[in-house]
């Protein structure tokens, strides 16, 4: 069974909360990304959608329009996600409508972390995106509504489509596969907000501290971000990686 329009407008009337209340994220990736939030630039994330979900969208709005190819590897992309999804973009950070951010918008930058049984124990990071995504080493910032919601939503959805329960548990089970070899914890935020990793090699969920998670490269020190951003032509006065 597939997802319909109402499904998704379901979804998107249950999942609002945001990542982290009162923090404005997107002011510490920037100053890597040209001066636009990593998460809102084709450049480095293709947004996909499903094809109900993209119905959806514009019968509430202007704000998405279908991607066209840039480059070799977003036509790829595009190609491999035809038949059943929608590569889009929207009009940028700028002019951000919050009611009208896709699924995927919503979400990252998170996945419904699965175990073995099939089972979401909680939330993990898109790693490929912990050098340029400073939620993913201030995990402690993490709004637990926001977890729960984002948890609710896909259940929902994986009650009514079994291709999209498979392609997350593939998601964790890669996960875990590439963690144990490079002997990294996966970080998990579990239902109730609270911090935990799985150990390399292991399917135990083990409490620990959030302020003891791992902060990636260039988020691990404010000289390391301040020459990431000096090494990209941009100025680091005034440059801060704490919430204000």
């Amino acid at each position: 069974m597939s997802l319909t329009k109402q499904d998704y407008s379901n979804i998107y009337e249950q999942f609002q909360a945001p990542v982290s209340p009162g923090i404005d994220c997107g002011k510490f990736c920037s100053p890597l990304n040209e001066g636009e939030p990593v998460c809102c630039t084709t450049q480095h994330a293709i947004p996909l959608v499903d094809k109900a979900e993209y119905k959806l969208l514009r019968s509430r709005t202007k704000m998405w329009t279908k991607l066209e190819p840039f480059d070799q590897h977003s036509k790829k992309v595009i190609d491999d996600h035809a038949e059943s999804c929608v590569a889009v973009e929207c009009n940028g950070a700028k002019y951000c409508e919050r009611d009208n951010r896709s699924l995927a918008c919503r979400a990252f930058p998170f996945f419904p972390y699965l175990n073995k049984k099939k089972e979401i124990i909680g939330v993990s990071i898109y790693w490929e995106f912990k050098d340029r995504c400073w939620v993913m080493s201030n995990l402690k910032y993490v709004n637990a509504d926001y977890i729960k919601e984002l948890i609710d939503a896909y259940r929902y959805i994986f009650k009514k489509d079994l291709e999209e329960e498979n392609a997350f548990f593939n998601q964790s089970v890669t996960m875990r596969r590439l963690f144990s070899r490079k002997k990294w914890s996966i970080p998990i935020l579990d239902e109730q907000g609270n911090s935990n990793i799985i150990l390399p090699k292991s399917n135990k969920l083990t409490s620990i501290q959030s302020s003891k998670l791992e902060k990636y490269f260039p988020f691990n020190s404010l000289q390391n971000y301040k020459n990431e951003v000096k090494s990209l032509n941009g100025s680091s006065i005034g440059l801060s990686l704490i919430p204000k």
